[in-house]
């Protein structure tokens, strides 16, 4: 009324319920019948998300194999302290891959430190300078590794 938002009595807005009363047993057995339509109505919503959520993952997934004795940089998640992160460089390397766990794992070698990292953390080196210890440790990698076939997916393998 004139603009504004009119009160009324809370009996007008919401009905009152009607008077015939049902017994204990009906309103609990109409009660969980009720939860129940309501849990499979969520389980098909959540459902339905959840493939509609991986068909997005899927479009956006960029699987790169890598083979032993790729050189590769790996992507640096840690800043320094005192440092702005904003300020250092994205990529490690560059990095030779030691070993294969799986289509999503592997295992890498820096000069002085031995890591795991998955596929999505890392790039390809595309510089055409190498220093020594890369070589030297491509070279130890190709010959020592031996191809093994992973019949398990590892997603996760910790130190």
């Amino acid at each position: 009324m004139l603009g504004r938002e009119v009160f009324t009595p809370v009996d007008l807005v919401y009905p009152l319920p009607s008077k015939d009363v049902e017994s204990t047993h009906e309103y609990v057995n109409s009660l969980e019948e009720s939860m129940a339509e309501a849990h499979e109505t969520a389980r098909r919503c959540l459902k339905s998300y959840q493939q509609h959520m991986k068909i997005d993952h899927d479009v956006r997934l960029n699987q790169i194999a890598y083979a032993v004795g790729d050189i590769v940089f790996v992507l640096n998640t840690a800043g320094r302290k005192g440092k702005a992160k904003k300020l250092l460089s994205q990529w490690n390397g560059p990095i030779v891959v030691q070993r294969k766990y799986s289509l999503y794992l592997y295992k890498v070698r820096m000069k002085s430190k031995i890591m795991n990292v998955n596929h999505d953390q890392m790039k390809h080196y595309k510089g055409r300078d190498l220093p020594n210890w890369l070589v030297k440790a491509r070279e130890e990698s190709a010959h020592t590794h031996v191809e093994e076939d992973v019949e398990l997916e590892v997603y996760c393998l910790c130190r």
